[in-house]
């Protein structure tokens, strides 16, 4: 049987989502499109093994909407069996895309965080994801949090959505059993240093603690606002240390490998799979409509993480000072149970749910509405 020819537009084409895909292009002849500014906005460069063409995103209306030059035009140009596409409705491109995908009778599959940090849902949402699920094959949704938060839909239009858990696969993860919890105490940060990170407050909880022995934050990445946390905290270089961006997945790991926690103080996303895929306990807010993504919802408070429920310095002391506070065999437990967590988002792959909706949808056809 011929491969499936597959339309893949990815706005950005990130390193995190690279293995997947080319583990993708082994069974499906991949096309893809993207943005090639995303490696100048702190991404890695991605290695790809399939052919990606590139197109400049030009904003409007103050960023809240975008246009994506070469996205429609590449589409044409090709044939397709099946297209996945990244469904952001403030890309102006995609309802265009839409309306060709119906013209060209190539199957949709949608992929998006649905509507988790809505709430209320206005009605100009629900009408966009109404369009948006009657003009595709699939929904698939990065969470479960993802698809109940579109259970408003009509029950014809529920039914195309589908979770694939968004996820990260770590090349160098690290088991429980390689690290001695009850010699553990130091918190990792890894993400970019932007706006809304609140790396102060967690910086703060960390200086604000009376332990046994000094807890150190280690931060890597940078961003715009590298060089001024590094000088608010250039005055205690043994307890706050910045290392800079590091795209070596088996340098990161063995830095967690000295490392209890894996906090991300603001609006966290796919950083909270990386900390567990390194079997680091994840900290981050309870709020999970302020996040930047659904994935901080694979935390269970206590079970396989720990959340904090203000947006200061002291509730990020007060949930580290309990984690502390547990004994060595505890730590374990959360632990491996974060990891265990990690194991069960790439059980079966991303790539492989993605595969499958492929290959149903490319045998069921376009299907308008229903």
């Amino acid at each position: 049987m011929d491969k499936c020819k597959l339309f893949l537009y990815q706005p950005e084409m990130t390193s995190y989502r690279a293995h997947y895909f080319n583990e993708l292009s082994k069974n499906c002849t991949i096309e893809g499109f993207s943005d090639y500014s995303s490696s100048g906005k702190g991404f890695c460069e991605a290695s790809l093994d399939f052919p990606v063409k590139y197109g400049k995103r030009i904003a409007f209306a103050g960023g809240r909407v975008f246009w994506h030059q070469g996205f429609l035009s590449c589409f044409i140009r090709g044939r397709y069996d099946v297209a996945f596409v990244t469904a952001n409705p403030r890309n102006i491109a995609l309802w265009f895309f839409l309306i060709l995908a119906f013209l060209k009778r190539v199957p949709v599959l949608l992929h998006g965080q649905g509507l988790y940090n809505k709430s209320p849902i206005r009605s100009m949402n629900k009408i966009l994801y109404v369009i948006l699920l009657s003009f595709s094959n699939r929904y698939l949704c990065y969470t479960e949090l993802s698809r109940l938060s579109l259970g408003w839909l009509p029950k014809r239009l529920y039914a195309k959505v589908v979770v694939v858990e968004n996820a990260i696969y770590n090349h160098f993860p690290v088991v429980p059993s390689e690290k001695e919890f009850s010699e553990l105490s130091d918190v990792l940060f890894v993400g970019r240093l932007r706006e809304g990170v609140g790396l102060e407050n967690l910086a703060d909880a960390i200086l604000s603690l009376d332990c046994n022995r000094s807890v150190r934050l280690h931060v890597v990445g940078e961003g715009e606002n590298f060089e001024r946390y590094k000088n608010l905290y250039s005055d205690v270089p043994d307890r706050i240390i910045f290392y800079g961006s590091i795209y070596d997945d088996k340098e990161i790991s063995k830095l967690s490998k000295i490392c209890l926690v894996g906090c991300y103080p603001g609006r966290a996303g796919l950083s909270v799979v990386h900390y567990m895929s390194m079997s680091l306990i994840p900290l981050v807010h309870s709020d999970i409509k302020s996040h930047m993504g659904p994935e901080p919802s694979y935390i269970m408070n206590g079970y396989n993480g720990y959340t904090f429920d203000g947006y200061d310095s002291d509730s990020i002391e007060n949930a580290l000072r309990k984690l502390m506070a547990t004994t060595p065999d505890s730590k374990f437990e959360v632990a491996s149970n974060a990891y265990l967590t990690y194991v069960d988002l790439n059980s079966p792959s991303m790539s492989e749910k993605i595969y499958d909706s492929v290959i149903s949808e490319k045998e069921r056809g376009y299907a308008l509405f229903g």
